[in-house]
């Protein structure tokens, strides 16, 4: 999340008055006073992030129906998802060798990995994506 919070941030120095909604996963998000204002005004309720920031959001499926919502509010919500361009790195990564344990991955074969090879084999891709950041 810490990227997102530091996107919201840059954003919020760019034009303050927009509203920005994060894609996060299998929800989208608003943080901080983006989060407050929109659950002050919608049925969307803030939790608690971390200790200091502030979300509020709904699952990816229902994106269209708050779209219209925040457009009959006539808000200017800007969705942004940051996930794409980490995905394309990733990829990058793996197709120009960087990531080692991928060889290992396409030639697994899913009905034969115990849970515990498979979350080592996570854990070994993870920490490669880590060092090639």
């Amino acid at each position: 999340m810490s990227k997102l919070y530091d996107k919201y941030l840059e954003l919020k120095k760019e034009n303050d008055d927009k509203l920005y909604l994060f894609k996060s996963g299998l929800f989208y998000v608003f943080l901080e006073d983006d989060a407050l204002k929109i659950s002050r005004i919608t049925t969307l309720k803030c939790t608690q992030l971390t200790p200091k920031v502030v979300k509020c959001g709904f699952p990816q499926n229902s994106l269209e129906r708050y779209l219209e919502i925040f457009k009959e509010l006539n808000l200017e919500v800007e969705v942004i998802q940051l996930e794409e361009t980490e995905k394309k790195k990733l990829s990058t990564k793996i197709r120009s060798g960087k990531i080692k344990s991928i060889n290992e991955l396409k030639s697994l074969d899913l009905n034969a990995i115990t849970p515990i090879r498979a979350l080592e084999l996570l854990y070994t891709i993870k920490k490669e994506v880590e060092e090639n950041d």
